[in-house]
């Protein structure tokens, strides 16, 4: 009798029912245990951009720069390791592999490396100068992972995420995104 029950269509339902229970349970178990660790999210101990001014200048890194002056696109993709650059620039339908060594920039062809000096044209090129924007950052007195302050009618906004430094730098037709990841 006890099987037939269980096969019938209010045993099944009492199964179903059953399996809800015990889920809804686990559910409720872990939004319980889950919320408990986020109590600290408020905690003013959060670590400051500026604290350790050497935490955010980096050595070794690759970025991306993400550029739009007046409609115009400008896209850099490049890294940097023992004071040597390289990186490509991209722009509408040309793209430019360059060397920065001793501060002279050179295109790179296949066999060839020839200086330049237009890499930055008609962009501002002080906010392409790593060790130029950290000096600006760092004397923002930003705090936190996350500030915003104004430098020369710019707006900028900074982020630091582990290894990774977002800095976006507005002004009307301007807006310079600019990533860097630490390398090892």
């Amino acid at each position: 009798m006890k099987k037939e029950y269980w096969q019938s269509e209010q045993g099944k339902a009492l199964i179903k029912l059953g399996f809800w229970v015990i889920f809804i349970a686990i559910i409720y178990i872990i939004a319980i245990t889950g919320s408990n660790t986020k109590t600290d999210n408020n905690n003013n101990n959060k670590p400051e951009l500026n604290s350790n001014k050497e935490e955010i200048k980096y050595s070794n890194y690759s970025y991306v720069y993400n550029i739009v002056i007046n409609e115009e696109k400008y896209n850099f993709e490049g890294k940097v390791t023992n004071e040597k650059e390289i990186g490509y620039k991209m722009q509408e339908d040309k793209i430019i592999k360059y060397e920065k060594e001793n501060n002279v920039i050179y295109e790179v062809t296949l066999n060839e490396r020839k200086e330049i000096t237009n890499l930055y044209e008609n962009l501002n090129s002080v906010f392409l100068d790593y060790n130029i924007l950290i000096t600006i950052i760092n004397e923002s007195q930003c705090v936190a992972n996350y500030c915003e302050f104004d430098y020369n009618n710019y707006v900028f906004k900074v982020t630091k995420n582990n290894n990774i430094l977002t800095v976006n730098i507005v002004k009307e037709n301007e807006n310079y995104n600019l990533t860097y990841v630490k390398e090892n």
